[in-house]
């Protein structure tokens, strides 16, 4: 059984005065347990538009969204609490995720005190250690607060509430945004490690198809809201068929990790 099954997602942005706008034009994805996919694309290419559907966040004008053979449908928070401990977001500016008024520990823990209200006190702080650990921070940095951190340590610390209600898909929107060179490896090589870690699957959006490529095995390019092409990421970058996987490769920065296993 496939964890997450998009099949025909379409989304049409109308605005009075103005043309309708196919954000989604038949949107096909099926990610599998423990898989890593990207999903790369120019600015306005459907992206944006495709995690929040994803995540249940967007309406849709036609198509279904099915995860771990559930249907699933945005609607009530309470409804879908079942789904949010399934598939969660890693956000792309960390530092604007986090309540600068809250320390780490209380951050990290926010998700199981929503999702999983059951949970015993005791159990949600070895949640929230286990978290912390698993992305490399020492837990002396929990009663940190956000404005303590450095840039790195605020990435991990929101890749730590993703992983706290140990959810079987990560979608990560354009995780490597504004990092210099030495960041951006650190940032694929800790996705990495925890995706193999834990066993859990990745969708990782960015316009950096060569960035992307070294972490997921598996890319789509998205072009107007299609999928203009897709399969084996060694094969897309060495060889683009699309124009728009061409501009990509173009346009990309080679980032200095090891291919993707």
């Amino acid at each position: 059984m496939s964890l997450l099954e998009a099949r025909g997602l379409h989304v049409v942005h109308r605005r009075r005065g103005a043309a309708p706008v196919h954000a989604l034009a038949g949107v096909d994805l099926v990610v599998a347990p423990g898989e890593r996919t990207a999903l790369v694309g120019r600015s306005g290419s459907g992206k944006s538009t495709l995690v929040r559907a994803l995540l249940a966040l967007q309406p849709l004008d036609a198509g279904t969204l099915v995860a771990g053979g559930r249907p699933v449908r945005p609607g009530r928070a309470g409804a879908l609490r079942w789904f949010r401990r399934l598939v969660q977001l890693v956000p792309q500016d960390p530092a604007l995720s986090l309540d600068p008024r809250a320390a780490v520990r209380d951050l990290v823990a926010e998700p199981v005190r929503r999702l999983e209200p059951a949970v015993a006190p005791a159990d949600r702080a070895a949640r929230v250690a286990g978290a912390l650990e698993a992305v490399g921070l020492d837990d002396d940095l929990a009663d940190r607060l956000p404005g303590q951190l450095s840039g790195g340590q605020a990435q991990r610390v929101a890749l730590a509430r993703a992983l706290v209600t140990r959810p079987r898909l990560l979608v990560a929107d354009e995780p490597l945004g504004g990092l210099d060179p030495p960041r951006r490896a650190d940032a694929l090589a800790l996705l990495r490690r925890v995706s193999q870690e834990q066993g859990t699957a990745l969708v990782v959006v960015s316009h950096d198809l060569a960035a992307a490529a070294a972490l997921c095995p598996r890319v789509l390019v998205l072009d107007g809201g299609r999928v203009v092409e897709e399969g084996p990421a060694d094969v897309v970058l060495a060889a683009p068929r699309s124009a728009a996987a061409r501009a990509l490769v173009d346009a990309s920065v080679v980032a200095p990790v090891p291919s993707p296993a």
